[in-house]
């Protein structure tokens, strides 16, 4: 998804943000978009919406959490790749000889 957001002379915060939560969480139409958003001059390439969610709807006037979907993950299982322990970790033995067998 590729969007270019211009929002008009006059516009609202408020109405700037409503506009960017509907295109993250999956709008693909500018004109379904807010009376801030100049039309014209936005855009929406999308060949799959963003998909990302409302997570706190309920975090404030202006603002606003979302999150992105799990399928976004590069690992496709919703975490970090962890860390190879260092050489010096426990499980290795020591860093100055190895382990006392």
């Amino acid at each position: 998804m590729f969007a270019t957001y211009n929002y008009s002379a006059g516009g609202t915060q408020q109405g700037v943000l409503d506009d960017l939560i509907a295109i993250l969480t999956g709008e693909t139409n500018v004109s379904n978009l807010s009376a801030t958003c100049n039309k014209g001059a936005t855009s929406i390439t999308a060949t799959i919406p963003a998909g990302w969610t409302l997570h706190d709807a309920a975090a404030g006037t202006v603002t606003k959490v979302i999150k992105a979907p799990l399928a976004d993950d590069p690992i496709g299982i919703g975490g970090a790749c962890g860390l190879f322990p260092l050489p010096h970790h426990r499980a290795y033995g020591s860093v100055h000889g190895g382990s006392a067998d």
